[in-house]
């Protein structure tokens, strides 16, 4: 999905440490988005680039994915 629209996920954004690499900060303000989108620099389209938004924003180049368990 990269460059295509910012992946939203429910991850709460923070600063990364190695204590929270893996699973994030507990809670925050903001979440997590990944991947880039058409409306970006070329290194926001990197995988590993993390942005941040508030889960109320809204705009065509947020998206999201889909995940079911099985």
């Amino acid at each position: 999905m990269s460059g295509n629209v910012w992946e939203w996920c429910y991850d709460w954004y923070d600063t990364v440490s190695s204590s929270t690499a893996d699973t994030g900060p507990s809670s925050g303000s903001e979440r997590v988005q990944r991947g880039g989108s058409w409306f970006g620099t070329d290194q926001g389209c990197r995988v590993s680039y993390r942005y941040h938004s508030y889960s109320y924003d809204r705009d065509n180049k947020y998206g999201f994915r889909v995940v079911r368990s099985s």
